[in-house]
């Protein structure tokens, strides 16, 4: 077998770039685990999930997807305006 057959059955690595087997569970080279890696990836809510979040509650779908700070303060002002707006018409 060459290299260019064996080459083609191989991916590269997310965190080194460098090629290993599809069903690698550590990369050779960089040693980092490649199964923690694809259980994160796939646990991440796509971007229309993240609308759908932001719609239930502005600043969710940010939350959801990572962005804890600027989702947390996207609910905060959004609690913030709510509180002043009802403390005006009472």
């Amino acid at each position: 077998m060459n290299e260019n057959e064996e080459s083609g059955k191989r991916v590269k690595c997310p965190f080194c770039a460098e090629l290993i087997m599809p069903e690698a569970v550590i990369c050779r080279f960089c040693h980092s685990d490649l199964v923690k890696q694809k259980a994160a990836t796939s646990q991440t809510p796509g971007i229309w999930q993240a609308v759908i979040w932001n719609l239930i509650c502005p600043g969710l779908g940010a939350w959801r997807l990572g962005y804890r700070s600027r989702g947390a303060i996207t609910m905060l002002v959004l609690v913030g305006a709510l509180l002043i707006g009802s403390l005006q018409i009472a």
